[in-house]
């Protein structure tokens, strides 16, 4: 992770990953990450086309704000 993801993370303590197949799915991770991020306040993290830490599939990291007023309507 970023020194800003772990600062992140530790902070708002939620957060999501978003697993798809680089060659076949990335566009739809992509689109999944739009809609988020224009509908809620999140913090998108890079996406990752190879396995990362624990891992094994490629995936984006989606952080989320707890004190956000939509906050339970996504969860």
């Amino acid at each position: 992770m970023t020194e800003k993801t772990t600062q992140s993370v530790g902070n708002l303590g939620y957060h999501a990953h978003i697993y798809y197949d680089p060659t076949k799915t990335r566009t739809v991770a992509e689109r999944v990450c739009a809609g988020l991020g224009e509908k809620f306040p999140v913090e998108i993290e890079e996406f990752r086309d190879t396995p990362r830490g624990p891992h094994p599939i490629p995936n984006v990291l989606v952080i989320l704000s707890p004190t956000s007023s939509s906050m339970s309507s996504l969860i």
